[in-house]
């Protein structure tokens, strides 16, 4: 299973209550320790206020640019509910429940093969602006002004980290570790595709 951004902990819910099915599990860009933005996000919206709603509408409303763009359109979406998950409290009351693949410290390693028998791995990127082109690289921008330490616009790179970490500082931002927008990267990095390919190599290699 390969999960990015708030996918990770879809992911490591699946691997943690079924593990006899699952061989291994990726985060990509995952807010495992959750996501210093969202926290500021959820700090200024007062529950049940005009500014929640407002902010409401339009994180749905960028939800399902995104949902569109990966050939989902349909997809309901629920920004409180990922607010609130992918929140430094929701991650540490998600990780107390399904820990298989954290670090023991944050920002360390992990285990490659967890008590439950699956592989962890984990990757990120520590860039905002990566092609002058991809007019999403403004919003990863000022993402990562909000995030303190180095982040892909996102998430932190600590936070990213998950069993082993592949590597955590790719010249990539949150949308560029996905191949989006139209699949405009830095192009002196490797192809996100790529990565994928070599991963899939990896996990042959191993016998997953």
């Amino acid at each position: 299973l390969i999960g990015h951004s708030q996918g990770a902990q879809t992911v490591r819910y699946v691997a943690s209550v079924r593990p006899d099915l699952i061989a291994s599990v990726t985060s990509i860009g995952g807010a495992n320790y959750g996501s210093g933005i969202i926290d500021l996000i959820s700090q200024k919206l007062p529950a049940n206020s005009q500014a929640e709603h407002a902010a409401q509408l339009v994180f749905d409303a960028f939800g399902g640019v995104i949902s569109l763009l990966s050939g989902n359109s349909d997809l309901p979406q629920n920004t409180m509910g990922a607010l609130n998950s992918l929140s430094t409290q929701g991650a540490h009351a998600f990780n107390q429940k399904y820990p298989e693949g954290l670090p023991l410290n944050e920002c360390e390693q992990g285990q490659l093969v967890a008590e439950n028998g699956v592989y962890y791995f984990s990757w990120s990127g520590t860039a905002a602006l990566t092609n002058i082109l991809d007019l999403t690289d403004l919003p990863m921008l000022l993402g990562s002004l909000l995030i303190l330490g180095k982040d892909d616009g996102l998430v932190s790179r600590c936070s990213s980290h998950l069993g082993h970490v592949i590597k955590d500082d790719y010249e990539m931002n949150h949308l560029d570790e996905i191949n989006q927008f139209i699949g405009l990267h830095n192009f002196r990095e490797v192809d996100p595709i790529e990565l994928y390919r070599q991963h899939v190599k990896r996990l042959q290699e191993l016998g997953l």
